[in-house]
């Protein structure tokens, strides 16, 4: 986890009541299917996920909004898999999503949180924007991973969090 910059636990960030949060606005870039972003608006902060792909897009749409109820739909991700599987069954096994109804929800959410399409490199450009900027698996994903710290760093509000989760292993090619 990366706290940047590092003397920004001093600020009034950390320590914020539920009755202000919503003025507090975390970004999450490469929000995917927009479980964290989703999280982080429901504990009452206004919460804006960032994702470039449409596939991710198509399906967060779908899990976010039209998902009304729990378990309500099977996917079997192992069945063209043949390796890795102690038994036969375990290949065939289905996992059932969502775990909580997102839609069911959301109505009280709608006024934290949102989804922004598109390269975080161009959607992302005025400065001292946000509150906090959290980072699930996506740095390692950057074209250029300085440009993507750059811009982070742009976009902190001055005592502004950056909250890392992930490997800053460097694999694009």
């Amino acid at each position: 986890m990366i706290w940047f910059p590092a003397e920004s636990c001093a600020s009034s960030t950390c320590n914020v009541s539920s009755s202000s949060r919503s003025s507090v606005r975390v970004l999450v870039p490469g929000a995917g299917l927009g479980r964290l972003a989703w999280e982080v608006a429901g504990r009452g902060f206004s919460c804006q996920g960032n994702e470039f792909s449409l596939f991710m897009l198509f399906a967060s749409n779908f899990i976010l909004n039209k998902c009304v109820e729990a378990n309500s739909y099977t996917v079997y991700p192992w069945v063209h898999q043949y390796v890795n599987h102690l038994t036969c069954e375990h290949q065939t096994a289905g996992v059932s999503f969502p775990d909580v109804p997102p839609a069911a929800h959301h109505q009280h959410q709608q006024q934290h949180f949102s989804i922004a399409a598109g390269d975080f490199l161009k959607v992302y450009t005025e400065l001292d924007e946000w509150h906090c900027v959290a980072t699930c698996f996506f740095i390692d994903c950057a074209p250029n991973v300085i440009e993507f710290i750059e811009r982070i760093y742009h976009i902190l509000r001055p005592g502004g969090l950056w909250i890392n989760l992930g490997p800053l292993l460097y694999h694009y090619r």
